[in-house]
Parts: C-alpha cells; sequence; structure tokens
C-alpha cells in the first residue's frame, strides 16, 4: 500500500520554489488499476515522478509499506516499483525477449548474467502481455501498441509490487487503447500488482479504472505572478441542473434525449470565482461509481461545451440549438437519431411512443418505426404540411431537416 500525506509537489532552485500542486492525500491499494485524470499542466507527470522518486518531493510524505519513500536505497527502490514512460523507446539491435530482460537488472548483479530463474520470469512476462509470438522480432520493427506491451512485461520482469505508468495509451489506436486498459486492469487482479497510471482516456478510465484520482491544476503559481488560464480552469465549480420533463397536457417540454439530468455551467462570474476550500481537494480520489453518483466528475469537467448524461454514465458534446423537433421512439436508432440531430443544431424533444402527433405547433415531428422486413423507417412531419415525409437512413432526414 503506498499512502501520500499533505504531498507538495513541484520544483525547486536556490531563489524559489515552484509548486504545481500541494496538500495532496490519497492512497494506492493492491491488486487494484487506479487512473490519474487532470488538465494538462495540472501535474500528472511531476506527480509520477515524484511518487517513482525520480524528483523529490517539496513537503509531505510518500509512505510505502508504512515507511518513507525517500529511506530505501535505489536497488531496493527498483525492486518495490517500475516505471514506464510515456516517451517512444527507440532500441535498435535488441530483441523483444533481450529487452525485457534489462528488467531483471535489479536482481541479476553487476554483469546481469540471467539464471533460469530470470529466463522463467522473462517468459511468464510474455505470456502474461500475450506477447511470446514476438520474443525473437526487434524491437523497432514492433508497432506502438506491440512495443507499449513490451514496455509493460519488462515492467513485470522486474517484479515489484508497483507499476507506474505515464499516459500508457498516448500513441495508440482505439481498438489498441481498449486492449491496453484491458491488459493493465486484468494484471492488476490477476497478480496483485498496484498499478497507478495518468490518462487523458476519460472514457476507458470510467470503464476500467477500480479507483480515479483527480487532480485540479493550482491557481496561483506564485504570490508575485497569477495564471489566468489556471485560475480559469481550476475554480470552485458550480453547475445547475436543468431537469427534463415530458410533454404533458400542458405542452411543456425541455430538450432530451433521455437524459435525466444535464449539467451546465452557470454564470461565468460564479463558475471562476474558487473558493479556499479547493486547496484541501487538490486531489479527489474514488471509485468512477461515486465519483460519478454525487456529481464530482461532471463538476470536475464542467464546461459550456460538455454535458454529462446520467442515462448512460459518459459525457456528450452540447452543440448550439437553433431549433427544436419532436422525436417519438425508442431502442438505438431513436438514440443515434437524437444524437445526430443535436450534432446539427435541432435539440430532440422526446415524447412516449403514440404521441408523435401531440399538438405542438410550428415544430417539426419525427417517428422511428421498424418495417416488417427489419428495416429501420424514420418518418418527419414538417410545420403546415400533413404530408409525412418517409426515409431510410439518418442521412436523409438531416438533409431534408437542413433545407427547411
Amino acid at each position: 500500500m503506498i499512502q501520500i500525506r499533505d504531498l507538495t509537489i513541484g520544483y525547486s532552485s536556490k531563489k524559489r520554489q515552484h509548486i504545481v500542486a500541494d496538500h495532496l492525500n490519497a492512497t494506492l491499494q493492491e491488486g487494484e488499476l487506479t487512473c490519474l485524470l487532470g488538465a494538462n499542466g495540472a501535474g500528472k507527470s511531476t506527480l509520477l515522478r515524484t511518487l517513482s522518486a525520480f524528483q523529490p518531493q517539496l513537503a509531505g510524505e510518500i509512505l510505502m509499506e508504512g515507511r518513507d519513500l525517500g529511506s530505501y536505497s535505489d536497488k531496493e527502490r527498483a525492486q518495490l516499483v517500475s516505471v514506464v514512460l510515456t516517451e517512444r523507446l527507440e532500441v535498435y539491435g535488441l530483441s523483444v525477449s533481450e529487452l525485457i530482460a534489462l528488467g531483471r537488472s535489479p536482481y541479476t548483479g553487476f554483469w546481469g548474467g540471467l539464471e533460469a530463474n530470470d529466463r522463467e520470469v522473462v517468459q511468464w512476462a510474455m505470456d502474461q502481455t500475450g506477447i511470446t509470438h514476438l520474443s525473437h522480432r526487434k524491437v523497432h520493427t514492433l508497432s506502438d501498441g506491440e512495443r507499449q506491451k513490451v514496455m509493460i512485461a519488462k515492467a513485470l520482469a522486474q517484479e515489484t509490487p508497483v507499476i507506474y505508468l505515464d499516459e500508457p495509451t498516448a500513441f495508440l489506436d482505439y481498438p489498441s487503447k481498449v486492449e491496453m486498459m484491458q491488459l493493465l486492469h486484468h494484471l492488476s487482479r490477476s497478480t496483485g500488482r498496484t498499478i497507478f497510471l495518468s490518462t487523458h482516456d476519460l472514457e476507458l478510465a470510467l470503464q476500467t479504472a477500480d479507483k480515479l484520482w483527480l487532480l485540479r491544476r493550482k491557481r496561483v503559481e506564485s504570490p508575485q505572478t497569477k495564471n489566468p488560464l489556471a485560475e480559469h480552469i481550476s475554480a470552485k465549480d458550480h453547475v445547475e441542473h436543468i431537469h427534463v420533463e415530458h410533454i404533458k397536457d400542458n405542452h411543456r417540454a425541455e430538450p432530451t434525449t433521455g437524459i435525466a439530468t444535464t449539467v451546465r455551467a452557470m454564470d461565468t462570474e460564479k463558475l471562476y470565482e474558487g473558493a479556499e476550500g479547493d486547496r484541501e481537494n487538490a486531489l479527489i480520489t474514488g471509485t468512477p461509481e461515486d465519483l460519478l453518483l454525487d456529481g464530482t466528475l461532471a463538476r470536475f469537467f464542467q464546461s459550456p461545451s460538455l454535458s454529462f448524461d446520467y442515462s448512460s454514465g459518459t459525457f456528450r458534446v452540447i452543440q448550439p440549438c437553433r431549433a427544436q423537433v419532436i422525436v417519438c421512439g425508442d431502442g438505438l436508432p431513436y438514440r443515434l437519431l437524437c444524437r445526430a440531430l443535436q450534432r446539427i443544431g435541432f435539440a430532440p424533444i422526446s415524447v412516449p411512443t403514440g404521441s408523435e402527433n401531440h399538438p405542438i405547433p410550428s415544430l417539426p415531428r419525427l417517428s422511428v418505426t421498424s418495417s416488417g422486413s427489419g428495416h429501420i423507417l424514420y418518418h418527419l412531419t414538417l410545420p403546415g404540411n400533413s404530408k409525412q415525409m418517409q426515409f431510410s437512413t439518418i442521412q436523409e432526414v438531416l438533409d431534408q431537416l437542413s433545407q427547411s
């Protein structure tokens, strides 16, 4: 277990200290995947380097198994913590198995000779990451995803209870990002290791992480100089909840795509005020589900162009609304139609199935049905025109609405 207590991270010189983040308190547990999220400049990489003892903390404590991190020797730390950095490793002449074998250096002595046990560990690390078939390939011939797996295998071969990774999915395509996060979660569970990584892939972190660390960007860099951008980003979050109602007899309705609550920014003066208590919450931790339910994630990533969909547990982009349209339907085709309408500036108003003819003046009406052969059909009626148009694709609906 790793604990940080009132930790301050940053950089120091003879003349001054530059504090990146302070008053950090959190715990990393064994057998869990924890993801660190935060804006650029919040200090994610600095925190990782500090936890790895690559740079000293400015204040506070870092405890590993109840012992101060600074009290460990370099060799002891190398047997406790392995680190996978975000930089692409340019290696020529080394095979995959040879590079992974370098993870055994804390145990092999000065000359680095491998014993039978070391070779077994290297083979085990390749098996765990699914790259045994690459063992004789040269590292420089690998794809980004393959190379990242090799670096994770090297960290496993180091046999440390803790693995830190700095944005391990940064250079990967989306399927490879998913595979990488699934692999890391599996390794944390199957090997009992503490795996801690920084990432910008919010949706993947929500689905794969056991815990999240949310690192706020520090508002004031020094007493002499203030960074308006930092203040803008890290100011105390204020949100208003816009409750959605389905159409009732009085014809009142709010735009909805089945969303129970939408989070939007309040007026900018309140949004950027900040509060004294923010210093105590520079680092917020918890399970993704708890942070979603209590509104922390929605506030942390609050933006006038971003909203949180509580029905699906995901974020969505807010597009400027230029018109409204009544939509009736259910299932995936209905949800995708609503998403497409929002993208081109139409706010969908949801009505119960069978109520698409409910009278709301001057609004187009759309319904989604399935034909007897299973084909999806979209029916559109424009204001002032009783003739119903029928389309077989969402693109045709969007084209018609754009021309109206």
